[in-house]
């Protein structure tokens, strides 16, 4: 007449077992030590997979990036860049984050033999100083190698939000040794969303089309991120609830630029007007008429065909090509009269691009993207305003999203413990195990009924043939042959 049952462990504060084997006790014991880093490991993994795919929706809010990109030519900084860095977004209002791509800021000997140079560290100064200072924003990990700088700025009231930055860099040039072309990357997480920004500057020349497409590529494989391993929507979420999550200095991970929620690329692509003579292309660029330029644009057109950039966008284009332009001047280079020279054909060739995951896919990311007038390179400046969405929470609210979903996932662990204890244990061969009630003392459990049915299904061949698992319990013991 005895009640056949599924058990769980009873509290800790529960008296022994007074019958059970210390054999089997002591190794239970050992392995529930194990148990309990698992466990909190799954709980984490579980908070992390419920909060990217929340069964309600996560309050949200955009910050504001202004992405600015150009080709200086090796020029100093000029006085007034504010437009250029302000790119277009709402006046009195500044961006969370500003990021700057600038190429060529240095092409010396020097310069290519130690990727730094003074030139550098005088535009970060300079631009730092333009958009408020110290007080404003705070330099994010600035890198020059050789004429290619990433610069990021973070508005200061956000900085300590922002986490896991890490940077990488692939040089490009002759032989892949030289960084005079190349790209610098580096990712970010903030508020449940994570960044990648990469300043690029591709090889030039019409015919150079497919080697653009083949460093982008390489781009996307080459281009590597060391980041912990607690970088995840939950750490996120503990930063926006001032907790003071675990240090980042943990187990580290290595990621690529493929799993970013966004991925900016901005700098000097190089891509250029194709199947246009020269005449016809001038001759659209008079009248305005950029339509016809943009269906022969090569960046446009590898979009489309998925030979690179696949699923980036790019926001209308209603400016003239940014390149080439005599130095000084507004007035387009001339290709050389006998035909020997370097064509001088303008293109677009300063570009800002955005990738978002389908799940965040904002249409209206883009808020403005224009070119702006500097005749200090051959080269226009070029700015895109971007908003993309992020976690808008306060810490309490933060703080009442960890508790319950860690409740919630807890209680999802605690049903699958026992599930595969008992579930291991039915398939184990102890002699001193004569009974369920056995069992039960052994494991210090308690009695939920409601599991009868699959405690039946499972007990009968695993008590007639106890070195083997039942039918129903092969998952379980797989998972625990480690």
């Amino acid at each position: 007449g005895h009640q056949t049952s599924m058990w769980r462990r009873k509290s800790p504060g529960s008296p022994a077992a007074s019958t059970g084997s210390p054999t089997i006790m002591s190794a239970i014991d050992e392995e529930q030590l194990l148990d309990d880093d698992l466990k909190r490991q799954r709980v984490r993994t579980s908070v992390c997979q419920m909060l990217r795919s929340p069964t309600k929706p996560i309050p949200m809010s955009d910050i504001t990036i202004v992405c600015a990109t150009w080709n200086v030519g090796e020029g100093h900084p000029v006085v007034n860049m504010e437009d250029w860095l302000r790119a277009g977004c709402e006046s009195g209002r500044k961006p969370h984050i500003i990021a700057v791509s600038l190429q060529e800021v240095d092409m010396s000997v020097k310069a290519l033999a130690n990727e730094q140079s003074n030139k550098g560290t005088v535009w970060l100064q300079n631009i730092h100083q333009q958009i408020g200072g110290p007080e404003a924003y705070t330099p994010l990990n600035p890198t020059q190698v050789v004429g290619l700088m990433l610069l990021i700025f973070v508005r200061s009231d956000i900085d300590s939000q922002v986490r896991h930055v890490s940077s990488d860099v692939i040089r490009q040039g002759k032989r892949g040794l030289i960084g005079n072309k190349g790209c610098i990357g580096l990712r970010l997480s903030l508020r449940g969303r994570t960044i990648c920004i990469i300043a690029a500057h591709f090889v030039p020349n019409i015919d150079g089309w497919s080697r653009r497409n083949a460093l982008y590529n390489q781009l996307v494989q080459d281009l590597v991120f060391e980041v912990a391993e607690n970088d995840d929507p939950l750490f996120s979420l503990q930063c926006m609830a001032n907790l003071n999550p675990s240090p980042e200095q943990a187990k580290k991970k290595i990621q690529s630029v493929g799993p970013h929620d966004y991925v900016i690329i901005l700098g000097d692509l190089n891509y250029r007007i194709d199947n246009l003579s020269e005449t016809e292309v001038r001759e659209a660029i008079a009248a305005r008429s950029y339509s016809k330029l943009l269906e022969n644009d090569q960046l446009r057109i590898s979009i489309q065909r998925g030979e690179a950039f696949k699923g980036f966008e790019e926001a209308p284009i209603n400016f003239d090509p940014t390149y080439k332009y005599d130095e000084g001047t507004d007035v387009y280079s001339q290709s050389s009269s006998d035909g020997k020279g370097k064509k001088r054909i303008p293109a677009w060739c300063d570009r800002v691009v955005l990738f978002m995951k389908p799940e965040h896919d904002n249409k209206k990311a883009f808020v403005a993207y224009n070119r702006f007038e500097n005749a200090l390179s051959d080269h226009r400046p070029v700015a895109a305003c971007i908003k993309l969405g992020v976690w808008s929470l306060t810490p309490s609210q933060s703080m009442k999203y960890i508790e319950e979903l860690t409740k919630e996932a807890e209680a999802a662990e605690d049903h699958e413990w026992h599930r595969r204890w008992v579930r291991r244990y039915l398939g184990a061969a102890h002699e001193s195990l004569v009974s369920l009630d056995e069992i039960a003392k052994d494991f210090k459990m308690q009695e939920i009924p409601e599991y009868d049915l699959h405690w039946r299904a499972g007990r009968t061949h695993s008590l007639a043939s106890p070195t083997s698992a039942s039918v129903h319990d092969t998952d379980a013991a797989s998972s625990f042959s480690h």
